[in-house]
C-alpha cells in the first residue's frame, strides 16, 4: 500500500514539475524552485499529508528556514570536530541562533502545517 501511494505521490509531481517546465515554451529557466518544490511535496505528501503550490507563502517559509538552518550548521560544523572552537564567543552565539532557528521550525512545521491537515 505505501508503495502505491509514493508512486502516486511521485508521479503527481512528475507531471507537475513537466507542467511547469512546458509553461516556460523553452526560455532558459532556474529550474531550482521547481525542484524542490516537487521533492518537498512528494515528502511533505507521505510525511503530513500536506502539499504545497508554487507560490505558496507557507513553502517559501518552509525552504527560508530550511535554508537558514543550513548555512547555520555550516558555519558552526568546524566546532563538532574541534570542541574547544565551541568557546569563541562567535560560535556560541551562532549556536543559540541554531536553537532559535529550530524552535521555530519546529513550532512552523506543528502549529502552521498541522492546520493544514485539520482544516
Amino acid at each position: 500500500m505505501f508503495i502505491r501511494q509514493f508512486i502516486f505521490y511521485l508521479q503527481t509531481e512528475v507531471q507537475n514539475f513537466l507542467h511547469t517546465l512546458h509553461k516556460t515554451e523553452g526560455t532558459a529557466t532556474d529550474i531550482s524552485l521547481p525542484m524542490t518544490l516537487a521533492v518537498t511535496n512528494v515528502i511533505c505528501s507521505i510525511l503530513m499529508s500536506v502539499r504545497f503550490e508554487e507560490n505558496d507563502s507557507r513553502f517559501l517559509r518552509f525552504m527560508e528556514l530550511i535554508e537558514e538552518g543550513f548555512k547555520l550548521c555550516t558555519a558552526t560544523g568546524a566546532s563538532n570536530f574541534i570542541p574547544c572552537l565551541r568557546n569563541l564567543p562567535r560560535l556560541q552565539a551562532l549556536n543559540q541562533k541554531i536553537r532559535t532557528v529550530s524552535f521555530i521550525y519546529i513550532d512552523y512545521i506543528y502549529f502552521g502545517m498541522m492546520a493544514c491537515i485539520f482544516a
